[in-house]
């Protein structure tokens, strides 16, 4: 049910965002609203193989999983990160309108925690707009802990600060 994006899959991935940026819209959250996450960023994913989808008839939800170093995350303020090292990254992160509530975010951080440890990482890092109340609901059920706030780097919109979370990952 979980696999990589295809290229084939980019109007079922855009659709699922376009779900998530009205949910954030009608929940009065200014994130994902001017242009971001659009098509060439996830098509971009899709080609760096760090773009996932929940794939039961037809795409339900989407997450990037990347490896790499954030450079947003350097900084945090109001708080420290739980661990130093690698860590792996959710960005992107969003499930289709008519799949909320019925268990699919949950199964895309359980995919995460497993990608993590598979890929020998101590940690996960995610990070939400501060008024983005339904996604820190969820990442609180998970068990991520809030560690601070960063201020995304390159990000246009003149609002850049986020809170920063992270859960500590065992190596089963």
């Amino acid at each position: 049910m979980i696999r990589l994006a295809k290229v084939t899959d980019i109007e079922g991935i855009l659709a699922v965002a376009n779900d998530a940026i009205a949910n954030l819209k009608a929940d009065n959250v200014n994130q994902w609203q001017n242009g971001y996450p659009n098509r060439e960023v996830f098509l971009n994913d899709i080609k760096n193989q760090t773009l996932f989808v929940y794939d039961d008839n037809g795409i339900q939800g989407i997450c990037n999983l990347s490896l790499e170093r954030d450079p947003s995350y350097d900084i945090i303020e109001n708080g420290a990160w739980i661990t130093n090292g690698n860590y792996l990254v959710i960005h992107r992160i969003a499930v289709s309108k008519k799949a909320i509530g019925i268990g699919v975010a949950k199964q895309l951080f359980e995919f995460a925690i497993d990608y993590g440890q598979n890929n020998n990482v101590r940690s996960i890092r995610i990070d939400t707009h501060r008024d983005n109340k339904r996604m820190m609901g969820i990442l609180r059920k998970v068990g991520f802990i809030k560690c601070g706030i960063i201020h995304l780097i390159n990000y246009n919109d003149g609002d850049n600060s986020r809170d920063a979370y992270e859960l500590l990952i065992d190596k089963r």
